[in-house]
């Protein structure tokens, strides 16, 4: 009897201690994975050259470009090149590459100028910078006339039309209204007649209903 009181007296002492010890493990699991996610590791990364993306989208920004690399998955990283001798190896805006470096996360970082960006961390390249070549674009030969008679063809990676010429036109003087013409009714002459010095007869004509000239006489 006395055995089984002990017994049921150690059950609970020894659930507690169970209890406490599996709280302490699996904190310190947690810990440890948290430290160990948080700890700047190597990489490769693959992808587009770009500005980096603000958290915050409202309200104006600045036109300043902090630059950074969208991988294929759609993450983005800060890009510091500050490690290798060059300060930028030729890498531009828009273009795509893949570099060896050190990725330092986010909440690995002691300043606050990156939290306003939509990053995962920062890429600190070391080497093996390599931008992918872009094929040239070849267009069709056609061509398009323009207003002026001259010809433009097609240009540009999407193989558009150039622009047309612009002419400087000079401006078109006004144009002034004509008279209306008044219609004349017709004059009625008398029927005398002239004796010319050739002994010939002129009449009365024209609105005037002056004599026709005799022949031979100049006005």
């Amino acid at each position: 009897m006395y055995k089984t009181f002990i017994l049921i007296g150690l059950v609970p002492v020894v659930l507690v201690a169970s209890f406490f010890a599996l709280n302490a493990y699996i904190y310190q699991e947690k810990q440890e994975a948290t430290d160990e996610s948080y700890e700047p590791y190597r990489a490769t990364l693959e992808g587009e050259y770009v500005c980096l993306p603000h958290k915050d989208t409202r309200g104006p920004h600045t036109t300043e470009c902090a630059f950074g690399v969208r991988t294929d998955s759609g993450e983005h990283f800060a890009v510091d090149f500050n490690l290798m001798s060059q300060p930028n190896p030729g890498v531009e805006v828009g273009e795509r590459f893949s570099a060896n470096g050190l990725v330092t996360p986010i909440e690995n970082l002691s300043t606050d100028h990156w939290q306003k960006y939509d990053v995962e961390g920062i890429f600190s390249v070391t080497d093996g910078v390599v931008v992918e070549e872009t094929e040239p674009v070849f267009c069709t030969m056609d061509a398009m006339m323009c207003p002026d008679g001259s010809y433009v063809g097609r240009t540009g990676p999407n193989c558009e039309f150039a622009a047309c010429p612009v002419t400087e036109t000079a401006p078109s003087e006004p144009v002034v209204p004509a008279e209306p013409v008044v219609p004349v009714e017709p004059v009625a002459c008398t029927m005398e007649a002239k004796i010319c010095p050739d002994g010939s007869a002129v009449g009365r004509q024209g609105p005037m209903c002056e004599f026709a000239p005799c022949p031979g006489d100049v006005r």
